[in-house]
């Protein structure tokens, strides 16, 4: 398996959005992600971060298809808890969690960007970098 993570600078055009018109861009998912991350600390639920993304990600007007926005990992790649409506999983030092702002762009695509975390005593603690504002260009 290839997992390939870029982070997305510029707004989307409209034809980058066929199925619907919304308010998003990359940086959107980005600011969700950083809104979010000053609310997770030992204490709160899984279903508490999955509302806040939900929050920073969507207007009253639209609403979201995609059913989990993180999970935990250590062994697996995915595994529990969920960040979804409906996990209470209570959040605790020293878990650590991929918090995945996501939207559905159209039927069966889905936008992701990810931001890897470890539940400290008061607070979270970033395990992944920021991607650089300008990022290489490869030529295929």
């Amino acid at each position: 398996m290839v997992l390939i993570l870029v982070a997305v600078e510029e707004e989307l055009s409209s034809k980058d959005l066929p199925s619907f018109q919304i308010h998003y861009t990359g940086v959107g998912k980005i600011n969700a992600a950083i809104k979010t991350l000053e609310i997770i600390k030992p204490g709160i639920s899984c279903k508490e971060v999955y509302e806040s993304l939900s929050k920073n990600l969507f207007s009253k007007n639209v609403k979201s298809n995609v059913g989990r926005m993180g999970h935990g990992f250590g062994l697996q790649l995915t595994e529990p808890p969920s960040i979804m409506i409906d996990d209470n999983t209570i959040l605790e030092k020293n878990m650590i969690l991929a918090l995945e702002p996501s939207i559905e762009i159209e039927n069966d695509l889905i936008l992701v960007h990810e931001e890897n975390i470890l539940i400290t005593q008061n607070g979270n603690r970033l395990l992944t970098s920021r991607t650089p504002k300008e990022l290489p260009v490869i030529n295929v």
